[in-house]
């Protein structure tokens, strides 16, 4: 069974991660919107690192979840879709 160090490998060399590295530029541009920086603003960013060096899926899919709900993650995930197709 592989592992998520396997897996994560497997989806870096993925035909959609070579798409999504194509549009960088377009990825980065989002990181300047409003929607980005009132979204930065609601997380508590200490926890979320901690979260990443735990290894902890569960909170950070729940913050994940969280910030979807709001108007701007939800504009945000609609623009990275209409990014990557």
């Amino acid at each position: 069974m592989a592992n998520n160090y396997d897996k994560f490998n497997e989806l870096l060399s993925s035909p959609k991660a070579e798409k999504i590295a194509s549009k960088q530029d377009e990825i980065k541009n989002l990181a300047n919107t409003s929607d980005v920086q009132k979204i930065a603003s609601m997380v508590n960013k200490d926890e979320l690192k901690s979260a990443l060096e735990r290894g902890d899926t569960a909170t950070l899919q729940n913050a994940l979840a969280s910030l979807m709900k709001t108007q701007e993650g939800s504009r945000l995930v609609k623009q990275l879709n209409d990014i990557i197709k």
